[in-house]
């Protein structure tokens, strides 16, 4: 004949086993937020390149069709313009422009100073972002002679470029 062996109600979880498993989980949290955190930020900085890629393309052809025409005119145009007028379709980011005090924009937002004619770009997250001024990057509008070199602000220039203002590192990538 077969015993029959009384069986226990279930218990659960010890506090000591609940414990561990609550520090488990917090400690992969932690870590896979980190990284969660540093992968957007990653994710902002190729944005934000892609975009200037895009604005510094479109000033070559800006560039190209004014020495093309061979107007001066147009090439100073081309100078004083404003780089977002280019683009075939403006970021979503675009704050639009600004005057030379950078005012509270959204972070994550380009942004174009007429006065000093550059282009801003107001970082979102920036803990990996050395050298800016208050996580603004500052790109400006530097004319060049034919042979490449930069000119004095007012004088005659063949060509110009989309340059840093200033040195920055973002993610061992610098600018």
């Amino acid at each position: 004949m077969r015993r029959v062996v009384p069986l226990r109600p279930a218990r659960g979880f010890t506090l000591l086993e609940l414990l561990v498993v609550v520090a488990i989980v917090a400690v992969l949290g932690s870590v896979g937020l980190d990284r969660f955190w540093h992968l957007q930020e990653q994710a902002e900085r190729a944005a934000m390149e892609q975009s200037l890629l895009g604005l510094k393309f479109a000033l070559r052809i800006q560039m190209a069709a004014a020495s093309a025409a061979q107007d001066p005119a147009r090439l100073r145009r081309v100078a004083d313009g404003n780089p977002f007028d280019w683009l075939e379709e403006r970021p979503a980011n675009y704050a639009g422009e600004v005057s030379p005090a950078v005012p509270e924009v959204p972070p994550g937002s380009w942004m174009f100073d007429r006065g000093h004619a550059e282009v801003l770009y107001r970082a979102r997250r920036h803990a990996s972002l050395e050298g800016a001024d208050g996580a603004v990057l500052r790109f400006q509008l530097r004319p060049l002679d034919a042979a490449g070199r930069p000119v004095a602000q007012g004088a005659g220039f063949a060509s110009m470029v989309l340059a840093p203002q200033g040195a920055y590192r973002w993610f061992e990538r610098s600018f």
